[in-house]
């Protein structure tokens, strides 16, 4: 059951069926998108299994979604809404998401969950950020469906070219091109937010119907109390959500709203929580409350945060009206992820320590040294029986033998760790061992010169007492990058954080591969 369900069953009204009743009355237009989906919605043998729409950012992709989940809810069907950022791209996890978007317990089966509905209707959010997981998904995942069961996925890209050379596929997958909305269909969305129609023709000739950009204009519109803001203009710069969304933060209503906003462009995912922590006060409800009704903001189960075309413009631009306030927030939102980071284990804790690195992905002392191109899409994983031999080939190819037999040595000894880095269900992409040289033996230290040399620094320059641990990162590379930005030094980057988090007597860390 959906969160709507359960409110309307119990006749409560949340803030989420407001907002989600006003995003309702604002949507417009993509008529031939919601005419097709809902001919396959009431056919007994549609035309296609999944539908695919994709469209650069800002075009409105979530809106449609919510706008097709809704068709979806009038005919009786079950939808069932995924948003793929925030799902790590392993199998498991993919089903973890499904399990909690069906509302069933931890260990139930989604796919029999999916069977007991008479008409699933699955959408997928932000698909590109499922690549890794494109051929398990297209292979297996998706022929496991129930017959009755659509699929409508929104990307960026369009998927990719093995849907369509596959002969069944071929047959049963919609490609869908959004594009800026038609000027009738952008007028009525003027008309339904309120905007004076003698403005009409001037926004419309500012935006060229682009979804987010009118959305922007729209809120534009509101803080000049239904007037366009005086020298605003828009003629001459080719990135209209920019010179927007600029001037939106110029009016904010106060600055306790501007520091909601420079907080929400700055870390990953929002909260009330982070909002108290990182602000202070006791305002952090209403502000919260502030975000989620602006119109570059969505949400998902980890918190808010604002569109991707909005968050670097806004993160600059606040950065620039105050340097050292905004080094203050870095400081406290930092202060509130690393006590979180230090409260949890494991994946929860994992997907922590990537919110900390995320608030240095501007830093360009740092920035550097990770791929933002693959951020969250390789994950870490246990080493299983099969991964050894491509370990030991790709440390051969970029290390050579001598480097590929202590691998093969070390991945058999207790005292060391290793993890497998995965982006989908197949071998390796990368890997990464850690030994912990204080529960190394003597003949250990002397088959590998590089760990020798390690613990004769530690004896030379602080002998660990009882109970202190030494550790070293020995291993480490990505198949192909090898040790250069990758979505495994993403990943590695983040273990190396938890591990210096929850470690218990950690006297001496060294990093040697």
């Amino acid at each position: 059951m959906t969160s709507r369900g359960k409110s309307a069953q119990i006749g409560v009204i949340t803030v989420a069926d407001r907002l989600r009743q006003a995003r309702r009355r604002r949507f417009v237009g993509r008529t031939g998108e919601i005419e097709l989906f809902r001919t396959a919605l009431t056919s007994d043998e549609p035309g296609f299994t999944v539908l695919f729409v994709y469209g650069p950012g800002g075009i409105g992709k979530t809106a449609l979604l919510g706008a097709l989940a809704q068709v979806a809810e009038e005919a009786d069907a079950t939808p069932v809404r995924l948003v793929a950022r925030t799902i790590e791209p392993s199998p498991s996890a993919f089903f973890a998401a499904l399990g909690a978007a069906l509302g069933i317990p931890e260990r139930a089966a989604p796919l029999e969950s999916l069977e007991a509905h008479r008409r699933p209707i699955l959408f997928i959010d932000t698909y590109e950020q499922l690549v890794p997981l494109d051929n398990w998904l297209r292979e297996e995942f998706l022929p496991a469906l129930p017959a009755a069961a659509l699929v409508v996925a929104a990307g960026r890209t369009p998927p990719s070219p093995q849907w369509a050379s596959d002969l069944g596929w071929g047959e049963l997958l919609r490609v869908v091109a959004l594009r800026n909305l038609q000027p009738d269909d952008a007028r009525a969305y003027l008309h339904a937010a309120g905007v004076p129609e003698d403005l009409h023709g001037q926004v419309l000739e500012m935006t060229h119907g682009h979804p987010l950009a009118l959305s922007l204009l729209v809120d534009v519109v509101e803080q000049h109390r239904g007037a366009l803001a005086p020298g605003l203009s828009l003629q001459e710069s080719p990135d209209v959500v920019r010179v927007l969304l600029e001037h939106f933060v110029e009016w904010v209503p106060s600055p306790r709203h501007r520091e909601a906003l420079k907080a929400c462009a700055h870390a990953r995912f929002t909260t009330e929580d982070l909002l108290r922590t990182a602000l202070g006060g006791d305002d952090a409800h209403e502000l919260f409350g502030w975000l989620r009704g602006l119109s570059f903001i969505e949400e998902d189960p980890y918190g808010v945060f604002p569109h991707d075309v909005a968050r670097d413009v806004l993160d600059a631009d606040l950065r620039w009206r105050d340097r050292a306030s905004y080094a203050e927030l870095h400081r406290r939102v930092r202060r509130h992820l690393v006590e979180q980071a230090g409260r949890t284990r494991g994946l929860e804790q994992h997907r922590w320590t990537a919110d900390i690195i995320f608030l240095h992905r501007n830093n360009p002392a740092m920035s550097s040294f990770w791929d933002w191109v693959s951020f969250g899409q390789a994950f870490p994983d246990e080493l299983r029986d099969e991964d050894r031999a491509p370990i030991v080939a790709m440390t051969r190819r970029h290390q050579g033998a001598e480097q590929a037999e202590l691998v093969a040595h070390w991945m058999e000894h207790p005292a060391a760790t290793f993890i497998a880095i995965r982006a989908g269900s197949g071998e390796p992409i990368g890997y990464g061992g850690e030994i912990a040289l204080h529960q190394a033996g003597e003949s250990d230290l002397a088959a590998d010169r590089g760990v020798a040399a390690i613990w004769e620094y530690v004896q030379r320059h602080g002998s660990p007492r009882p109970g202190d641990s030494v550790y070293a990162a020995r291993f480490f590379m990505d198949r192909d990058a090898y040790q250069r930005p990758s979505g495994s030094n993403n990943v590695i980057t983040a273990r190396h954080i938890q591990h210096v988090l929850t470690t218990p007597g950690l006297s001496w860390d060294f990093i040697a591969c």
